[in-house]
C-alpha cells in the first residue's frame, strides 16, 4: 500500500512540476491573470513536496499548509481581480469576500485552528470564495456575445480547473482534521489521495488553458508579422 501511494503520489507531483514547466516556459505568451496563476504554480509545488516530505517522515506539515492555503488565497483573487478589472461589481465583490477571509482567518487561527493543525475552516471559506470567482467567470462568458465554443474559450478552463477542484473537495477540507486524527490510516490515505488527484486533473485544465492562450496568441503574432 506504501508503495502504490509513494508511485501515485510521484505521478501527480510530476503532473504539477509539468505544468509549472510549461506556464513558466509560455511566461511571455500568457496574459496577467494567468501570469498570477503562472508564479503561483511555481511556488506552490515547492511547498506541497516540502509537506509531502514532513508527512512521509512523521513530522508535522500544517504550518506549510497554513502558510500555502494564505499564498493561495492571495495569488488566486489577484488573477481574478485581473479577470474582472472592468467588471466594478465583480471586483467590489472580491474586496469584500477577502475582508472576510482576513477577519475570519485571523479568529480562527487565534481560537479555533492554530498553526499546529490544519486549517480546515479557513479552506472552507477559501473554497466558496473560489467557486463564486469561477461562477462569476462563467457567468461572464455566458454574457458575451462572441463566445460560442466553450472549449476554445481560455477562461472557461481556467473556470472549470477552479471549480472541479475546489467544489469537489470542500467537504474533504472541511473535515480534514477529523478525518488526520479520529479515523484509520488507511481512510485519510484514501482521501488525501483522492484529494490530489482531483488537484492533478484540474491542474491539467488550467494547462490547457494556458495552452490555448499561448496558442492563440502566438497565432496574433504570426498574422501581424504577415
Amino acid at each position: 500500500m506504501d508503495l502504490f501511494i509513494i508511485i501515485y503520489e510521484s505521478i501527480t507531483h510530476l503532473i504539477l512540476w509539468t505544468c509549472a514547466g510549461f506556464l513558466l516556459y509560455r511566461f511571455n505568451r500568457l496574459d496577467r491573470s494567468f501570469k498570477i496563476l503562472a508564479i503561483y504554480s511555481i511556488i506552490q509545488p515547492m511547498f506541497v513536496t516540502v509537506s509531502t516530505y514532513l508527512a512521509f517522515n512523521g513530522m508535522n506539515n500544517h504550518l506549510i499548509r497554513h502558510i500555502l492555503t494564505h499564498l493561495e488565497f492571495m495569488f488566486m483573487i489577484a488573477a481574478f481581480y485581473s479577470y474582472f478589472k472592468e467588471k466594478i461589481i465583480f471586483n467590489v465583490s472580491l474586496m469584500i469576500m477577502s475582508f472576510i477571509y482576513v477577519v475570519f482567518s485571523i479568529f480562527d487561527t487565534l481560537y479555533l485552528e492554530p498553526v499546529s493543525i490544519s486549517p480546515a475552516n479557513i479552506n472552507l471559506v477559501a473554497n466558496v470564495i473560489f467557486i463564486l470567482c469561477a461562477l462569476g467567470v462563467f457567468y461572464d462568458l455566458y454574457e458575451k456575445p462572441t463566445v460560442v465554443f466553450l472549449e476554445k474559450e481560455v477562461y472557461f478552463w481556467m473556470g472549470a480547473s477552479f471549480l472541479t477542484y475546489f467544489g469537489a473537495t470542500i467537504f474533504i477540507s472541511l473535515f480534514f482534521n477529523y478525518i488526520a486524527f479520529e479515523l484509520p490510516l488507511w481512510v485519510y490515505d484514501f482521501f488525501a489521495s483522492l484529494d490530489l488527484l482531483i488537484f492533478a486533473i484540474a491542474k491539467l485544465f488550467l494547462l490547457y488553458g494556458a495552452y490555448l492562450l499561448a496558442r492563440n496568441r502566438s497565432s496574433h503574432l504570426i498574422l501581424n508579422v504577415k
